[in-house]
């Protein structure tokens, strides 16, 4: 699915989540509801998901790439 980070930005008025340099995910009227789903694809994909606040600016980073996962067992 992704082959760059998951970012959850503001699109006018609704949130979006879009894959770097790619196509839009999924888009949301709440900052919240846009967070969860751009965490949860970004897990499924094993990537990172940025969140920005309403001016762009990063809000917060999360990683869910295969190397920064905790080792199992």
């Amino acid at each position: 699915m992704a082959r760059g980070s998951v970012h959850t930005e503001p699109r006018g008025w609704l949130w979006v989540n879009v894959v770097e340099g790619g196509d839009e995910l999924s888009s949301h009227r709440s900052k919240q509801e846009a967070v969860d789903r751009g965490r949860e694809a970004a897990a499924s994909a094993r990537t990172d998901h940025v969140v920005h606040d309403r001016l762009g600016t990063i809000e917060s980073r999360a990683s869910y790439a295969e190397d920064a996962l905790p080792p199992a067992g």
